[in-house]
């Protein structure tokens, strides 16, 4: 899922990566991006959080609303506060790939 928001903004995830010690200086700035998504991942799991399916979300009922939740995440600005620029099809991708 953050594989669609790091693909062009390499930089920025680069950075992150090497500032939570993911990533060394010489990694570059897209290996340091993978880097980084990967320490998310362990960190979630490490976390123990769980799926939405282990909340209990239904996943038809979830999916019935993605373009309601896309819609509203928009209005709301969030989308906005990214690293990259995105649209209402690239939140409505990151809510389908949440299940």
């Amino acid at each position: 899922m953050l594989k669609e928001v790091v693909s062009g903004a390499y930089e920025r995830f680069g950075t992150l990566g090497r500032e939570i010690g993911a990533a060394g200086i010489n990694d570059t700035d897209e290996i340091a991006s993978q880097k980084f998504v990967a320490r998310i991942g362990e960190l979630v799991r490490d976390l123990e959080i769980p799926t939405l399916e282990e909340y209990g979300v239904s996943r038809k009922e979830f999916f019935s609303v993605i373009d309601k939740m896309s819609t509203d995440a928009m209005d709301s600005g969030s989308p906005q506060n990214t690293m990259k620029e995105i649209d209402i099809e690239d939140v409505k991708e990151i809510y389908r790939r949440l299940w």
